[in-house]
């Protein structure tokens, strides 16, 4: 059995370790400002080599055509398979019989 100083002693270095290990933890918590800025230019890369967005494929003037089995035109009525045409950002056509290469087939 040891003595209260002792014991003492020994829960003080416990503690002043502790303390250490604490202190090592949180300077390795803080970011260095290279590897910040270096996480930065990552994000800011990524988001400049990322493909065209949907909206700017529409805002291009190209016709996207759009085959379905079933549309609700929002009046209450169902068309069975139909095509689409969309310019910029309208509707120009819902047809079947339009022509040409489709840019999404979402029948099933």
């Amino acid at each position: 059995m040891h003595k209260p100083e002792v014991r003492i002693g020994i829960l003080v270095q416990e503690l002043q370790n502790l303390v250490r290990i604490s202190d090592r933890a949180e300077e390795r918590a803080v970011m260095p400002p290279t590897k910040a800025i270096s996480c930065i230019l990552s994000i800011v890369g990524v988001c400049l080599l990322a493909p065209r967005t949907p909206a700017q494929t529409l805002a291009s003037g190209q016709p996207i055509v759009i085959a379905a089995s079933v549309v609700i035109d929002g009046k209450g009525h169902i068309l069975h398979d139909v095509r689409i045409v969309i310019e910029g950002s309208k509707i120009v056509a819902i047809d079947p019989k339009v022509e040409g290469p489709l840019d999404y087939d979402l029948r099933a």
